[in-house]
């Protein structure tokens, strides 16, 4: 059994893990949408109160602080190219690298 009470031989559990992989893709998605046209509204609603985000230089800025940054005009994105985009067994966020 894995932490989301799936077993690994469980052809429906591997339908459940696939449809909630392929949910935080979509949710993913959405969220770089968002980036792109500025939204802080919709990014609000498609992160989590404890969401945060890990600049390039190390720095973990919290969800408030970002979205204030979005709304400000101060972080602006013009696209958004990933590196690499995965999702782990059993996880519930999307891993991702992006290139500027």
């Amino acid at each position: 059994m894995t932490d989301t009470g799936i077993s690994r031989r469980d052809p429906e559990g591997m339908d459940r893990r696939d449809d909630i992989a392929a949910a935080l893709r979509a949710n993913y998605e959405g969220q770089r949408r968002a980036m792109v046209a500025a939204d802080p509204d919709a990014l609000g609603d498609l992160l989590q109160d404890d969401f945060t985000l890990t600049h390039m230089t190390g720095y973990v800025q919290p969800k408030t602080e970002w979205l204030t940054d979005v709304r400000s005009g101060w972080m602006t994105y013009h696209d958004v190219r990933d590196v690499e985009v995965s999702v782990a067994p059993g996880a519930s966020t999307p891993s991702s690298r992006s290139a500027r």
